[in-house]
């Protein structure tokens, strides 16, 4: 009998141990469940997260593309307002490049007139000079009549 109670004794340990195993199973069942729980939660939130920065990817995209659009536009803008600007400043250099040799054309001539101008001027006092002394020479008679004759023709 000794024998028979420890068996017993040893099937209550089991029965005792296996109640223990059972509530220390459910306990650890219950945690595990709570822990697929959060983990689903936090899975359903990282699919959120990951849903909210694929839509900012987009928005992003888009907007860099307007911006490299705009920038681009602009770009050609500012590229057309220079190349009209080297047009002018070239239209405006000839123009100045013929302005300047039309002056030293026109500087050239005043001074081919000047020179003509003086030339003739000298001619003339010589030729005045001439006339005088020629009336000089002449008797006041004789000046008088070439005058009549020069009138008359």
């Amino acid at each position: 009998m000794p024998q028979r109670k420890q068996i017993e004794r040893s099937l209550a340990a089991v029965r005792l141990g296996h109640d223990g195993l059972e509530q220390f199973l459910g306990l650890l069942f219950d945690e595990l469940e709570s822990c697929c729980e959060r983990l689903d939660e936090e899975r359903r939130t990282i699919a959120g997260d990951r849903r909210e920065l694929a839509d900012e990817q987009a928005h992003l995209s888009i907007e860099r593309a307007r911006w490299e659009t705009d920038q681009q536009h602009e770009h050609r803008t500012w590229q057309k307002r220079i190349e009209e600007l080297e047009h002018e400043r070239s239209r405006r250099i000839a123009e100045l490049e013929a302005e300047r040799h039309r002056s030293a054309e026109l500087t050239q001539t005043v001074a081919e007139q000047q020179r003509q101008i003086t030339d003739e001027r000298e001619e003339w006092t010589a030729e005045i000079h001439q006339l005088r002394s020629l009336l000089g020479k002449q008797s006041p008679f004789e000046s008088i009549e070439p005058r009549s004759e020069s009138r008359a023709e």
